[in-house]
């Protein structure tokens, strides 16, 4: 990593469990293509595979927001099942690292938005899908 990351705590030193790690966004790419290649760097090993593994297997409907979401919630992540295999998760005030496994595609986006909400993510999510679709069509 390029900096050191940090958690934001309350006053007992306790992590909030919906926000507060801070690191930069090439950091968080880093980690993000880390977790697309099954936790694969150099040719090691240096996270279990697992950890994907248990992301990515999450079926249709299993562990849904909802009753008739076509999204789910698992372990900090969100996964859309889009055609593209994606999972991402999502930070306050607009911040998400997206993970697209068949564009071998990684984002780290970091905002600003007004509110600590994300309501305008299913833009983001639509931009992250047309730009994978257009580096697929890329020659390799």
């Amino acid at each position: 990593m390029e900096e050191n990351a940090y958690y934001v705590t309350d006053e007992p030193k306790v992590e909030q469990a919906s926000a507060g790690l801070n690191a930069t966004a090439r950091d968080m790419a880093r980690f993000g293509q880390l977790l697309l290649t099954n936790g694969e760097y150099n040719g090691k090993h240096i996270l279990p595979s697992s950890i994907t593994e248990s992301v990515k297997n999450v079926q249709e409907g299993e562990l849904a927001i909802g009753p008739g979401a076509s999204i789910s919630y698992h372990n900090q992540w969100w996964i859309p099942h889009n055609e593209q295999g994606a999972f991402e998760v999502l930070g306050s005030y607009g911040q998400t690292l997206y993970i697209d496994p068949k564009a071998n595609m990684v984002i780290a986006h970091f905002s600003s938005n007004a509110t600590p909400s994300n309501e305008i993510h299913s833009v983001y999510s639509n931009m992250y899908i047309d730009i994978a679709h257009h580096l697929e069509k890329l020659p390799q």
